[in-house]
């Protein structure tokens, strides 16, 4: 097979067809050139790949059996870094490919493979370093190591009383490589990317102000129910003071309209009637029938420009209660389909249904807004979308 040597790349090789193995996710949008900067962001997505998995070749697992109180944290040594996954799992992982010490055949051959494409990636079908597509990379590499690496190449951080260092006096001490497998291993850290065996899911939950919020968590794709559940309680617990707030503000604000009843009219006085009813059924108070203490799950199919806009859209209905291993399956399955999961209380999903009205009621007796958490033309459309499916309930 043929090599060639670049001092920019170090040892390359000519390409193969590309891997499809592992995916990045950035905001990039169509283009009709390669010399424009979202095809630069689209071939450094592809190198990154790249990079991800030749760093995963070497991936261990290290031990199983934390209590799951922490989220990802790192610990550093000279040739690998640790990774906790949150859950019971330590893997190990080279901080750089020219540290891979692989030893099955299989594996040596995948990382030929990988280098091939690295190779064609970078070079022209003739072997020619594309010297344009890889200052263009160097520079969004630098820019994203200078921003977030700045505990690995700033060597007096944890010195105290030392001035910190500036990029531009270690910058000659990385070379093309160093720097991409720096942003791999830093995309990790932030859960910009994940490793193999872990997907994405959305938790959504509502701020005491109404405003509906959205947390993103990488979990293992081998979790079992009651491990799952235990998680979403220790980031969302059933009975957090939030909750109470919310429930409790949102039944001030009735209160309030009653309080100015010989002032208000009576159609305002009907609506506020038919909202405090609903406020005070089963699902939102602890006891019989409650979903305080519930989970639900639905998928949604990509692209979305707002998760959030799509699930307030959706129905209780639509979403299944996470009380059964079979359930979980079919969320990890649809995940493997390539669809968006997202977790939420149900009793959220409802009130989501009353927030929108109430703060309308409230303008119109008040004159003046309560955030919702969008726009007034997106609560619109999300009004007319659930009108038109009959998803309001009650």
């Amino acid at each position: 097979m043929s090599t060639a040597e670049n001092p920019r790349l170090g040892r390359v090789h000519y390409p193969r067809a590309p891997a499809t193995t592992f995916r990045l996710e950035l905001p990039i949008k169509p283009d009709a050139g390669q010399g424009s900067p979202n095809a630069s962001l689209r071939t450094l997505e592809a190198l990154l790949q790249l990079r991800a998995e030749l760093l995963f070749l070497g991936m261990r697992k290290v031990n199983e059996g934390g209590d799951g109180s922490l989220d990802l944290i790192t610990f550093c040594s000279r040739e690998s870094s640790k990774f906790f996954d949150g859950f019971r799992t330590v893997w190990q992982i080279p901080k750089r490919v020219k540290y891979l010490r692989l030893t099955d055949q299989d594996a040596s051959s995948r990382k030929a493979r990988l280098l091939d494409q690295q190779h064609g990636l970078l070079h022209s079908p003739s072997g020619v370093p594309n010297d344009d597509l890889i200052s263009a990379l160097l520079t969004l590499m630098e820019q994203e190591v200078e921003e977030h690496c700045v505990d690995v190449w700033d060597y007096r951080r944890d010195i105290s009383g030392a001035a910190p260092m500036s990029w531009a006096e270690v910058r000659h001490e990385y070379d093309f490589c160093d720097l991409a497998d720096m942003v791999v291993r830093s995309r990790l850290r932030r859960q910009e990317m994940i490793l193999p065996g872990y997907f994405r899911v959305y938790i959504l939950d509502m701020n005491d102000d109404g405003r509906m919020m959205a947390c993103l968590r990488v979990i293992p794709k081998n979790i079992s129910l009651q491990e799952l559940l235990v998680a979403l309680e220790r980031w969302r617990p059933a009975h957090c003071p939030c909750h109470e707030r919310l429930i409790q503000g949102m039944q001030d604000r009735i209160n309030a309209i009653y309080a100015s009843a010989p002032q208000v009219p009576p159609e305002l006085l009907r609506e506020s009637k038919n909202l405090k009813s609903h406020l005070h059924r089963p699902w939102f108070t602890p006891g019989p029938g409650s979903e305080r203490n519930l989970w639900a799950c639905r998928s949604f199919s990509p692209p979305s420009p707002f998760i959030l806009k799509s699930v307030n859209g959706a129905a209780t209905r639509e979403f299944a209660i996470l009380s059964e291993e079979s359930v979980l399956n079919n969320l990890k399955q649809s995940v493997d389909a390539g669809k968006v999961p997202v977790i939420v209380r149900p009793w959220i999903v409802r009130l989501r249904h009353v927030v929108p009205k109430l703060n309308d009621l409230y303008r119109r007796l008040h004159n003046y807004s309560i955030p919702s958490g969008f726009s007034p033309e997106e609560d619109a459309i999300l009004d007319r979308y659930m009108e038109q499916q009959g998803e309001a309930e009650g």
